[in-house]
């Protein structure tokens, strides 16, 4: 290929056999001659001072080689811009600036803002104005210029300092350059108060020398033989490589490492370069991604599209493409919801924790819910709408159900109080009369029932009858024996511990009837709280003595009593 300057041109081949590869051709673009080039320069309002500084202004570089176009004489734009007396136009070139136009209607208004000069517009934003300003205008523009465009020379208003002492044209900023040199020249357009904006467009230098630009190397397919200067424009049909690559679409599931080879063929190409990349970060997987094959090591845990594209460049720096997709889609991974305990007789309902288009159970039914009834380990597997699997098993323990037992009496006074208990221990507890606890206290006669939780979460349930008790037991011996051999020392009464609440009160007679022991409001089966045998602090005569009693029962009625008691071994 010759030694010119070629720019980007696209061009699109297809490989038959069901296969398609995008293939583009290029070839290295190069800069543009900034003769060829008519720039625009957007004008928002900010408001900076005259003091030439580029990074405040807005700036356009125009290049051009003066052997070719000659030295231009001035410049021309279009230009629309509200309030004229906001712009500055200034040149600066090899170190050199040339002050062109410093806000018009106004002299030495430097540090931005007002005096805002004159407030006439510059053409409209409909239609802009065509302004030139060159060496042989004869009109200064710092006297205002008009709303429809004009010719104008260079301003002779230089009060900011702005321009470089001894550069008041064009011709004088050239000669700062060798002859024959290529010229850079960067044109800035400044707004110095606020409010005001516009645009200027078609931005040229006033060449002497007629300029056609084009492409200008006779073996491009675009030459143009009128063309005076090559604008970079020149496009070159590339050969086609005879690009094949060896696999277009992959697709698969993740939850694997996958190694995939990618290899592309161009037996057409001369000296090709190959470089391999990937979207959705893919690159970093790839081994070898400057080699015509390489392999991508796909991570398990990895899913989404990659899009894997091979860029062949050869030594004329045109340019293929070849691609090839990789989809990789998640796993449904889901968990089996549902409890690990089964109470015997009972059931349970296993699902998943997700949605999918497929369900599979290791019993073979392909519903979500799945009633369980026994023991064992149960399998699901979903499938998406990708096609891809996931499995998972839960485990199901049945556990027989409990028996409780029920511990206490089977009969009860009106007014007594008694204990039920649950022999055994379990982790709950819930009686028909409210109680949660293992030992309950009832006054009642009915059916108790508790229903009972064991540490497996099973329920077992026990009932117990309490019948009513009427009457009361009573037991008074007839004979007693005070020798303090800790045997019948004492003449008290002894009861069932349930029907009577207390003694009222007993007294205890001689066969004269004299008073011999006495005592009141205490409980029975309290040997101390009878009588010992004595009189008046001494043993009493051996003998049949007589007794009378009052008692009270636990529902609060009071029984009166009498009998006699035979003391042995008395006086």
């Amino acid at each position: 290929m010759p030694n010119v300057k070629p720019s980007a041109q696209m061009g699109l081949t297809s490989l038959a056999v069901a296969t398609f590869i995008s293939l583009i051709f290029l070839c290295s673009p190069s800069s543009l001659w900034g003769q060829c080039t008519n720039p625009t320069i957007s004008l928002p309002d900010v408001s900076i001072p005259v003091d030439g500084d580029v990074t405040n202004a807005y700036c356009v570089t125009l290049t051009f080689d003066p052997m070719e176009t000659g030295l231009p004489s001035g410049i021309s734009m279009d230009i629309w811009h509200t309030w004229q007396g906001d712009l500055g136009i200034w040149i600066l070139a090899n170190g050199n600036y040339l002050n062109i136009v410093q806000r018009p209607g106004v002299l030495e208004s430097c540090d931005g803002g007002c005096p805002c000069g004159d407030s006439g517009d510059l053409g409209t934003q409909a239609n802009p104005a065509t302004y030139t300003f060159s060496d042989a205008g004869s009109t200064d523009p710092e006297s205002g210029m008009s709303p429809n465009g004009g010719d104008y020379g260079v301003t002779a208003d230089d009060g900011c300092g702005l321009g470089t002492p001894g550069i008041n044209s064009f011709m004088d900023l050239w000669d700062t350059f060798a002859p024959g040199e290529e010229i850079s020249a960067v044109l800035c357009i400044s707004d110095h108060a606020g409010s005001d904006f516009g645009e200027a467009s078609n931005i040229t230098f006033l060449f002497p020398n007629p300029v056609i630009c084009g492409c200008t190397d006779p073996i491009a397919d675009n030459y143009d033989p009128a063309a005076s200067v090559d604008d970079g424009s020149c496009t070159y049909l590339c050969p086609s490589f005879g690009t094949t690559i060896n696999e277009t679409n992959y697709e698969f599931c993740n939850g694997e490492e996958q190694v995939l080879t990618l290899s592309v063929a161009t037996p057409n190409a001369n000296g090709p370069v190959y470089q391999w990349t990937g979207t959705n970060g893919g690159t970093a997987f790839l081994s070898n991604p400057g080699a015509s094959t390489t392999q991508a090591t796909i991570p398990a845990s990895f899913s989404g599209t990659i899009q894997y594209t091979a860029t062949i460049t050869d030594v004329e720096g045109c340019i293929e493409f070849a691609t090839a997709e990789v989809v990789v889609n998640p796993l449904p991974v889901f968990s089996i919801l549902g409890s690990e305990d089964l109470c015997a007789g009972d059931s349970l309902d296993l699902q998943p924790d997700r949605m999918a288009d497929a369900y599979l159970w290791s019993t073979g039914d392909t519903v979500p819910l799945l009633q369980v009834k026994a023991s064992g380990t149960f399998g699901l597997t979903l499938t998406n709408a990708t096609g891809c699997s996931y499995a998972d098993e839960l485990t199901v323990q049945e556990y027989p159900l409990p028996l409780p037992r029920i511990q206490g009496p089977t009969s009860i006074y009106v007014g007594e109080e008694v204990n039920l208990r649950v022999l055994e221990t379990y982790a709950e507890y819930q009686w028909s009369n409210g109680g949660t606890t293992q030992l309950i206290t009832v006054d009642s006669p009915t059916v108790y029932q508790v229903t009972i939780t064991d540490e497996n979460g099973c329920p077992g349930i026990a009932s117990w009858t309490m019948a009513a008790e009427t009457g009361y037991k009573l037991f008074t011996p007839n004979a007693f024996s005070p020798n303090l051999d800790g045997v019948n020392d004492h003449f008290y009464f002894f009861s069932d511990r349930r029907s009577i609440e207390q003694v009222v009160q007993l007294q205890v007679f001689d066969r004269w009837g004299g008073l011999v022991f006495s005592n009141a409001n205490f409980a029975p089966d309290i040997a101390k709280e009878g009588w010992d045998g004595t009189r008046s602090g001494k043993l009493a005569t051996a003998g049949i003595y007589v007794w009378s009693a009052v008692v009270e029962l636990v529902n609060g009625e009071q029984v009166a009593l009498q009998g006699d008691v035979l003391l042995l071994g008395g006086e």
